[in-house]
């Protein structure tokens, strides 16, 4: 009886200590935030399945721009004004260039190895050593190995259309993506033909969907500090889809080593093998830069291009002027007059301006990563013009769906206007970085720009997308580590 009640008061000291610490001013110019509860903190303010539009609702009643949020025992700040978002990620970069450490994290970046989960020094050298392997792998290559990759989408998708079948876009378009990642990191072809539930493909799509499920904010376990080992030695425990794929990676750099020429290296993870060598940390931080990879260019690049399928089909008239720009760049270049045998490449970008305003209107109502990935403050100091206080270890956050919804940015922000990037008289460039900014932006931006490109432009130059009984394909948005369409169908009608 002792003991219960001994355990009683310390669980009523805990509660409240844990109240006190959430909600005592720590300075008079701190961001403001909404009560923060004992233990969870304001997790179930925001909830599980759209946090970042609960946090633009806190954002109009504690402060435009700005709001404190305690993500269980974490003190956290979100940003949405591009002055106080500048004023961190560039120029107080030396204080916010790490990441936060938590369970969920040394589970999935080998101990924060990599380049997604490290910091300081460590990641430094890892990315200076992915930035030199992404120079020396041969350009031409990968355009020629996109080419190929779009091309037999679009051939896969002729079946769809001959047929008269609903076209599901999640599973090619992650196909497409994850065969050019295979290409491009393992020098292996994968078949478009491979068999839908067992190929290797279909396992790793299902094993990096679980990654970004788990990965999401929010696990109330992540956040609790006294939970924070037991939690960790649970999940290493219990861990089946982080260890599915790093087994798989290791099979891959296993058959490298043994076969590899490393003055004629044949993909980017020869390259890799080249620049850190083949000791225990040397493995543990390829195969952790080789998930990186993975998880930054298949996933994003995939919902990205859902997401522009979708807006689309809910808005022809756009997809229509994109269209007829194709088709005055085919008769303006003298290409053969069937369209259907035409194709686009990277070199007619910059003819076709209407085709990026779209991608980049997609990317501003639907930002896949729409939270970003948290930086740590590593010291007390201020932000902005007000001079917010920061504290040492806060979690900061950029919320891109403020950013893209406000009217500060972008005027009728509900409203799909691709036209507002062409218009020279706006710059909204100036809140429009997609893959992040300053000295932690993502290193493989260029590779999904021509992803989204050459997908986008070849389809709607192939194909006119149409909606199943003329209804408008749901845009609500399922949250993880990003944010991805409900499965849909789509129509294809040959051009």
């Amino acid at each position: 009886m002792e003991l219960i009640k001994y355990i009683y008061f310390l669980l009523l000291f805990y509660i409240i200590y844990s109240f006190y610490i959430k909600n005592k001013k720590i300075h008079r110019n701190e961001a403001k935030g909404p009560i923060g509860f004992p233990i969870v903190g304001n997790m179930i303010q925001i909830g599980k399945s759209k946090p970042h539009i609960e946090l633009m609702k806190l954002e109009t009643i504690y402060g435009k721009g700005i709001v404190r949020i305690w993500l269980g025992d974490y003190y956290s700040v979100f940003l949405s004004d591009i002055d106080l978002i500048k004023d961190v990620f560039i120029n107080k970069i030396e204080i916010f260039s790490s990441r936060p450490k938590s369970p969920l994290t040394r589970l999935g970046t080998n101990d924060f190895r990599g380049i997604n989960g490290s910091s300081g020094d460590t990641w430094i050298k890892n990315k200076n050593i992915v930035v030199t392997a992404m120079k020396r792998a041969n350009t031409k290559t990968i355009y020629s190995l996109l080419d190929n990759q779009v091309e037999d989408l679009i051939k896969e998708m002729s079946n769809f259309e001959t047929k008269n079948q609903p076209f599901y876009p999640k599973h090619y378009f992650r196909k497409f993506v994850l065969s050019t990642m295979f290409k491009y990191i393992f020098n292996e072809d994968v078949p478009y033909d491979e068999n839908l539930e067992n190929g290797k493909l279909s396992e790793l799509t299902n094993e990096m969907e679980n990654i970004f499920k788990t990965l999401k904010v929010g696990r109330l376990a992540n956040s609790i500090k006294i939970l924070e080992s037991p939690y960790y030695y649970y999940l290493k425990k219990s861990d089946k889809v982080f260890k599915n794929i790093k087994r798989l990676i290791i099979e891959k750099y296993e058959n490298h080593v043994n076969s590899i020429d490393s003055e004629k290296p044949r993909d980017l993870l020869d390259i890799l093998i080249n620049e850190y060598g083949t000791s225990e940390d040397d493995i543990l931080n390829i195969t952790q830069v080789t998930l990186d990879m993975f998880m930054a260019g298949t996933d994003t690049t995939a919902n990205t291009l859902e997401w522009i399928i979708i807006k689309l089909c809910n808005n022809p008239i756009h997809q229509e002027i994109a269209y007829n720009e194709l088709k005055s760049l085919i008769s303006s270049k003298g290409k053969i007059d069937d369209s259907i045998k035409s194709s686009i490449n990277l070199s007619d970008r910059p003819s076709t301006p209407y085709i990026q305003a779209i991608i980049k209107e997609t990317m501003r109502m639907h930002p896949v990563v729409v939270l970003g990935l948290p930086r740590y403050c590593e010291n007390d100091t201020f932000i902005g013009e007000k001079n917010y206080f920061i504290p040492k270890g806060c979690k900061v956050f950029i919320n891109f769906h403020s950013i893209g919804y406000n009217e500060k940015y972008y005027k009728d922000p509900y409203k799909f206007d691709p036209q507002r990037f062409l218009e020279s008289t706006t710059n909204p460039m100036d809140s429009f970085f997609p893959f992040g900014l300053g000295n932690r932006v993502c290193l493989g931006r260029q590779l999904a720009n021509d992803q989204l490109y050459l997908v986008v432009s070849n389809i709607i130059l192939k194909y006119k997308l149409k909606t199943i009984n003329d209804i408008n394909i749901n845009e609500q948005g399922i949250f993880g580590l990003t944010v991805s369409p409900n499965e849909f169908k789509i129509k294809l009608e040959a051009r």
